[in-house]
Parts: structure tokens; sequence; C-alpha cells
């Protein structure tokens, strides 16, 4: 009986070992089937631009043709294969983009993941709108009036836009930015790092609950803010004003010229001051510090609950 006993053991265990290797390997595999959907439409004079999917990864290109293409791929479960439709709406000068599930409640594992390709015909738009549930998006090289992006959660990845004003707002995921030329942009994120780098505007405000905010060559007047999360800005020269707050973490400015006619103010619950300048004039008490650089015409305020403010040489 003991016997028995043991050798059951040893078959279990060699069991839940086989199907910790199957699922490893693929337990998302299961049930699920490749999906592959093309549409196409006319573009011609198209001006607004709107995608609302639940979960997606997104990639926005511009195009060669007068065309405006999508491509579903992917894996969804069996059961989904006959009522997921890709769409392209046209209504007037607005195009629509969907991916039309009709899934409804079911039970079970439900297997949903796909990749939307989408690519625009080369021409201004007056707006480019995106509400997202979950997923990755891309979008480049297009020439946008208003670029407006919700998104639940995945990663943003904006590259060479030229626009008036860009809105992205993130639950959770990181934001990148490249190559972006606007007036205005705003970026927010709940949870999530934001990374921008050789943009261009009038103003740039960031605002993120936790995550670090990098900039690089950016030339704007700058609203940053993080509950918690350093901010490292690194450009040719301070042109422009900098308003710059941080609930719990570091605040970096470098630049490659010293700074001219700039007044810094920082205050800080807890942090320290370091000029690695080695000029200016500085004056404040613990709480509350100023350098003057030249006559101080361009502001530069920083804020920390708790971090320290660097000033050097990029």
């Amino acid at each position: 009986m003991r016997n028995w006993i043991i050798v059951a053991a040893i078959l279990l265990v060699i069991g839940l070992i086989g199907m910790g290797s199957t699922m490893g390997k693929g337990m998302f595999d299961l049930g699920s089937v490749e999906i592959e959907q093309h549409e196409t439409i006319d573009g011609t004079d198209a001006k607004k631009i709107a995608l609302a999917l639940d979960s997606a990864n997104i990639t926005v290109v511009k195009g060669t043709t007068n065309e405006i293409k999508a491509s579903l791929t992917g894996k969804v479960s069996k059961k989904f294969i006959d009522k997921t439709h890709l769409k392209l709406i046209r209504d007037g000068d607005e195009v629509k983009v969907a991916v039309e599930t009709n899934n409804g409640f079911t039970f079970g594992v439900s297997i949903f993941n796909v990749k939307l390709d989408l690519e625009l015909p080369a021409q201004q738009y007056d707006s480019f709108v995106l509400d997202i549930g979950s997923g990755d998006t891309s979008l480049a090289g297009l020439s946008v009036q208003t670029v407006e992006i919700d998104a639940g959660s995945g990663n943003i990845q904006l590259e060479d836009l030229a626009s008036s004003k860009v809105s992205v707002e993130v639950g959770s995921g990181d934001t990148k930015v490249s190559g972006l030329s606007a007036d205005t942009a705003e970026l927010g994120a709940s949870s999530g790092n934001i990374t921008i780098e050789k943009l261009t505007a009038r103003k740039l405000s960031v605002d993120t609950g936790s995550g670090d905010v990098k900039m690089y060559d950016v030339e704007a007047e700058l609203e940053v803010e993080t509950a918690s999360g350093n901010v490292r800005t690194e450009q040719r020269a301070i042109n422009y004003p900098m308003e710059i707050s941080t609930g719990s973490g570091d605040v970096t400015i470098n630049t490659d010229e010293k700074p001219d006619n700039v007044l810094v103010t920082f205050s800080a619950g807890s942090g320290s001051l370091r000029n690695e300048w080695n000029v200016g004039s500085q004056s404040g008490d613990d709480d509350d510090k100023k350098i003057i650089f030249g006559d101080g015409g361009k502001r530069v305020i920083v804020d920390t609950g708790s971090g320290n403010l660097r000033l050097g040489e990029r």
C-alpha cells in the first residue's frame, strides 16, 4: 500500500512538471487561433482620424499612397474569431478606426492579443484622437493640428510629429517623445517614466504621479511636476523659463553653456543645492536659496519636498 502511495506521488509530480512546462511554453496559445484582417479606404481629403479600442498594440505611420490602410493581426480565442471585425468608417472628412468584438460575457480563459497597423496618407490632418484601454502605441511621421491620446495602460511612443497641440494621458506606462515640433505639449502619467528628446514648443507641461522625467535638447518653456521621481534636463542653454516641482526626487539641470541672465530659485523641505558652475551670486537660507547669473531675467523655479538640485555642465 505504501509503495502505491509513493508511485502515485511520483506520477503526480511528473504530471505537474509537464503541465508547468506546457503552460510556460504557451499557456496563452491554448484555444487561440491566428487572426489576420485588412481594410482599405480612400483617404483623400480626410482631416480627422479617430480610434477607440479596448486592447491592442497600435502602430501608426505615414504611407506612400492616398489610401488609408489598416491591418489587424495576432491571436484570439476561437470563440471570438467570427465576432472580431476590423472596421474603417468614413463620415465626411472623419475616418473612424474600430475593432468590433461583440464578445459579451464569457466563461473560461479569453485570449485577445492583437496588433493594429495603420497607414495614413502623407497630408495635413486636423486631429488624431486615440482612446485605448490597454496596449502599446507608436505614432510617427505625421503632421496633425491636434493629437489626443488617452490610454489606460501601455507604453506610448511619438516620433517626428508636427503639431499645434499634443496631449497624452496614460494611467500606467512609459511615454517617449522625440522629434516633436508643437505649440504646446502636455504629457501626463499616473505611473510611468516620461522621456523627451529634441522637442521644440512654446510650452511643455509634464505631470506624473510616480516616475522619472528626462528631457534632452528641449527648447520650450517648462512646467514639470512629479509626486515621486527624479527630473533631469540636458540642453544647450537655458533660453526659456522653467518651473519644476517634485514631492520626492532629485532635479538635475545640465547645459552646454554657462547660465546667462538666469535667476534660479530653489525651495526644499529637505535637500541641497549644488552649483558646479562656480559662478553666480547665491543667497538665502537652508529652505530657500537663490542664484543669480547675470541680470537674472529668465526664471528657473525648483521646488522639492525631498530632493537635491544640481546645476552643471552637460
